[in-house]
């Protein structure tokens, strides 16, 4: 077993019985619909993809609250270099539908950048990111760990990785000492105290 596939079995199973299920079972849907994730492959410029056929499927994370109440959406891409259009047009895309979660923070993850709306009007989707984030820093740590690179990580690990920044992100939330380590916009966005006791979920895919 390589050091990445054994850091991500052992991060599971330190989830919940439930999340494990569920992770389960995003696994199983992930592999029912690789064809059509090959035919949805993001192209290298990002400038000339059509979303009219793409197959539609929910967010991959949520975070909730000490009270159950969805505060965050999160969908995790294994790619880099996204536009700030292409990216507007993949959240239009996900969300635009009549299932449209309400949550304050939508968030896209790619490995080098996060896009993070601050939605006083989540199902305007036409908004544009409240802030945009070097996410280089955040996951190379993450990366050299599991001895991968962003180019060569699986979109599954890669969101394993998600994942788990997120609950370190709660964590130190619960520790107000701590939190000098986290970067300004967590503070400034209000993100940080709407998760503080928060869990972390994984979404079913359709």
């Amino acid at each position: 077993m390589n050091e990445l596939l054994r850091q991500v079995v052992e991060e599971i199973q330190k989830l919940p019985e439930d999340e494990q299920n569920a992770i389960a079972r995003h696994f199983l849907s992930e592999l029912r619909e690789k064809k059509i994730r090959e035919d949805y492959k993001i192209v290298a410029d990002y400038g000339e993809k059509s979303f009219s056929n793409s197959p539609r499927y929910r967010w991959d994370i949520s975070i909730y609250n000490r009270e159950n109440q969805r505060i965050l959406i999160v969908e995790v891409k294994r790619s880099s270099n996204a536009s700030l259009d292409w990216a507007m047009q993949l959240r239009h895309q996900i969300f635009a539908n009549d299932n449209f979660p309400i949550a304050p923070y939508t968030m896209l993850v790619f490995t080098d950048k996060i896009y993070l709306w601050c939605d006083r009007h989540p199902q305007d989707l036409t908004l544009e990111p409240s802030y945009i984030i070097d996410a280089t820093p955040i996951f190379q740590p993450y990366f050299e760990r599991s001895k991968v690179t962003a180019e060569h990580i699986s979109e599954y690990s890669f969101a394993m990785i998600v994942a788990s920044w997120l609950r370190e992100i709660i964590r130190v939330a619960n520790f107000p000492e701590d939190r000098d380590r986290l970067q300004e916009w967590l503070v400034e966005s209000r993100l940080l105290s709407a998760i503080e006791g928060g869990d972390v979920r994984y979404e079913d895919w359709a």
